[in-house]
């Protein structure tokens, strides 16, 4: 079991429901692209709702009143300004409240409360047998397993059954593993928030200074959604980070003990998976330069190079790689990162169906072998 586990409540929080609603709610649009258009009321609409860019040309006519919603897709690099400023401000408070005990603001506080951030109490102290098993066992302890829990503080106090028993009740039992994760939970949400500030920076210079933006339009819906969409996904790291009041509640002597072998291993996918998102794009811009780098043209071209001999969106198929890359980082069973990743999987694959279906449309030479969003399957 991942060392993630004994720390998470099962409860449906607020943010692990509407990351639950988002991920059905794209399923649905991805399903309802196989609903003929004449069974379907409102079909034109839904179909400008959900598309933008490319994906808005050769598909369904578009109403016409739904043009006076369209706003520039260049409008793409706001979304990653707004990404920068605020995760780059929650980063700012974590590593404040990480590194120098600064506790969060009272507002961040009571917001991350209504999100459902985990809040740790303290307990009963341990004696000191205990702690000394518990901190050189604690990649052994087992997580969510009361009764294993149970056993071994009772083998530890030599067999006091009655009075281990009272001690080592379903809460406290909970708070001892919680209390040995403390710090790879707070060391996995900062990695994982610091992955998403470098994400989002990446994502702007991308946006500035590779992407050659034509006069394609998104849906002004689609455009606000955006900008809520990173402070959204911000917050839901930051609520990850387990508290005790308004501190960060970490154990060790510093939270960079408490690196683990899948923090090196989200690391080194993240790297991997955004490096192949930046090569993506660069494939994408040049395809509108020139050698010389001078932007020539706003015409679409059938893509060559890297994951483009395998599917026709591989920036979308890095996109997920990425947040899987911070589940990964997470310890792979975080279960409310595991819903972002699923509305993030759902989100992505409408994208790359409907890109596949425009590429398809334009080009008869289109590559046969190309799947849309996931290589010889999908």
């Amino acid at each position: 079991m991942a060392p993630w586990t004994g720390a998470e409540l099962p409860a449906l929080t607020p943010l692990r429901a509407l990351w639950l609603a988002l991920a059905a709610a794209f399923l649905l649009a991805l399903l309802l692209q196989l609903v003929p258009p004449g069974l379907f009321p409102g079909y034109a609409f839904f179909q400008d709702l959900i598309r933008y860019g490319k994906t808005k040309l050769g598909g369904v006519p578009r109403p016409a009143a739904c043009r006076v919603f369209d706003v520039p897709k260049r409008y793409f690099s706001h979304f990653y300004v707004i990404a920068v400023l605020w995760n780059g401000f929650l980063l700012w408070f974590l590593t404040q409240s990480l590194f120098l005990g600064v506790p969060f603001p009272h507002w961040l506080h009571a917001l991350l409360g209504i999100l459902g951030a985990a809040q740790f109490q303290a307990a009963k102290p341990l004696v000191p047998q205990e702690q000394s098993f518990l901190y050189e066992q604690r990649c052994l302890l087992p997580r969510k397993t009361e009764e294993k829990s149970s056993v071994v503080l009772l083998e530890l106090r030599g067999g006091e059954t009655s009075a281990s028993q009272t001690y080592l009740n379903k809460k406290s039992s909970f708070y001892l593993i919680s209390c040995m994760l403390g710090g790879e939970l707070a060391l996995s949400a900062f990695l994982v928030l610091l992955f998403l500030w470098l994400h989002s920076a990446r994502r702007l210079f991308e946006c500035l200074y590779v992407s050659v933006f034509s006069n394609a339009v998104i849906n002004v819906a689609q455009y606000c959604f955006g900008l809520v969409y990173y402070i959204l996904v911000g917050l839901t790291v930051l609520s990850q980070v387990p508290m005790d009041g308004r501190n960060v509640y970490i154990t060790g002597d510093t939270v960079l003990t408490q690196a683990r072998w899948f923090h090196v291993l989200g690391m080194m996918a993240f790297i991997w998976s955004s490096a192949h998102q930046y090569k993506c794009h660069v494939i994408l811009g040049n395809l509108r330069r020139n050698k010389a780098g001078i932007v020539i043209h706003c015409n679409h071209r059938i893509p060559f190079g890297d994951w483009f001999e395998y599917v026709s969106s591989p920036n979308y198929l890095a996109e997920l790689m990425i947040y899987i890359s911070m589940a990964a980082t997470f310890g792979f069973y975080n279960t409310t990162w595991w819903l972002v990743v699923t509305y993030v999987f759902f989100s992505q694959a409408l994208s790359a169906f409907l890109s596949h279906k425009f590429y398809k449309s334009q080009f008869v030479s289109y590559p046969k072998h190309r799947k849309a969003f996931l290589p010889f399957l999908f």
